[in-house]
C-alpha cells in the first residue's frame, strides 16, 4: 500500500519532501519508489498501447509487483495472490 500511495501523491503533484511528510517516510523512499514507477510506467503504457496482453500482465507481475531480491525467507505470497486479494 505505501509504494501506492507514493505513486498516487506523485500523480497529484507532491514532490518527495511533501510525500514523505504526509506518509511518514523519508525522503530517499519516496524518491526510490518514484523513480522506479517513471520506469515502469514507459513499459506498461507501452504494451497496453500495442494491445499486448501478455507483455502487460509480465511487466506487472515481474517488475511492478515483485520485490527486488534481497537477503533472508523467501516471499510468503505470489504477485497473483496478491492480486486476488
Amino acid at each position: 500500500m505505501r509504494r501506492a500511495r507514493i505513486v498516487l501523491a506523485a500523480a497529484e503533484g507532491s514532490n518527495n519532501e511533501q510525500i514523505a511528510q504526509r506518509l511518514g517516510i523519508n525522503r530517499e523512499t519516496a524518491r526510490l519508489w518514484r523513480s522506479k514507477w517513471l520506469a515502469w510506467a514507459e513499459r506498461l503504457v507501452s504494451a497496453e498501447e500495442a494491445g499486448e496482453v501478455k507483455a502487460l500482465r509480465e511487466c506487472i507481475e515481474e517488475d511492478v509487483l515483485a520485490d527486488d531480491k534481497r537477503d533472508g525467507a523467501p516471499a510468503t505470497f505470489t504477485p497473483e495472490q496478491v492480486c486476488r486479494r
